[in-house]
C-alpha cells in the first residue's frame, strides 16, 4: 500500500507540474467578445481575433497580472524541484524523511496558485467596463490552474503520508526489537 501511495504521488506530482506549466504558459486567462471580435489574454500576452486573423500584443502589468505571474511561476518552479527531490528519495538516494517534506511543499505551493487566480481575477472585474454587445468570461487557464492546485493538494498529500508511514513503521520496528 505504502508504494501504491508513493507512486500516485509521484504520479499527481507530475500531473500537477504539467497543468501548472500550461496554465503559465497559455494565454486563455480571460476573454472578451465584442460582437464576432475576441479578444483572450494571458499572463504574458493578449490576444485578438479579428476577422480570421490573430494578433498578439504584450499584455499590460496590471498588479493582478503581475501577482498572478509570480504565483504560478514560483508554484511552477517548487512543484518541478519538489517532483525531482520526490523522484531521488523514491529512487533511494535521500532518506525517506525527505518524502514527507517534498510532499508538503507540493501541497502548499500549489495553494499559491488558488491565490494568484483569484487575485487575477478579483483585479480583472474589477477592470472590466461593462458595455453594451460585450461578454466577459473567465478563461480555460484558470480552469487548469485550478485543477492543478486540486492535483497538487492530493498528490502532496499522498507523498506526505508515504513518508511518515515510512518513518512510523521503523520506528514501531526499532521498539519492538528492544
Amino acid at each position: 500500500m505504502q508504494k501504491l501511495t508513493r507512486y500516485i504521488g509521484l504520479s499527481l506530482a507530475i500531473v500537477t507540474f504539467i497543468l501548472h506549466l500550461v496554465t503559465i504558459v497559455t494565454n486563455h486567462w480571460s476573454k472578451m467578445t465584442v460582437l464576432a471580435n475576441t479578444t483572450y489574454s494571458g499572463l504574458w500576452e493578449t490576444c485578438s481575433d479579428v476577422t480570421g486573423v490573430a494578433t498578439c500584443l504584450e499584455v499590460q502589468t496590471n498588479e493582478y497580472v503581475l501577482v498572478g505571474r509570480a504565483c504560478a511561476v514560483l508554484a511552477c518552479l517548487l512543484t518541478g524541484l519538489s517532483f525531482i527531490m520526490a523522484t531521488l528519495t523514491i529512487s533511494g538516494f535521500f532518506s525517506m524523511k525527505l518524502l514527507k517534506s517534498t510532499g508538503l511543499v507540493i501541497a502548499t505551493t500549489s495553494l499559491s496558485v488558488l491565490v494568484g487566480t483569484v487575485w487575477y481575477l478579483v483585479g480583472w472585474f474589477n477592470d472590466i467596463k461593462y458595455v453594451e454587445h460585450v461578454t466577459y468570461t473567465p478563461g480555460y487557464s484558470i480552469v487548469l490552474g485550478w485543477l492543478s492546485m486540486a492535483t497538487g493538494i492530493i498528490g502532496g498529500v499522498l507523498l506526505a503520508i508515504a513518508g511518515s508511514e515510512n518513518n512510523s513503521r521503523k520506528q514501531k520496528f526499532i521498539i519492538n526489537k528492544i
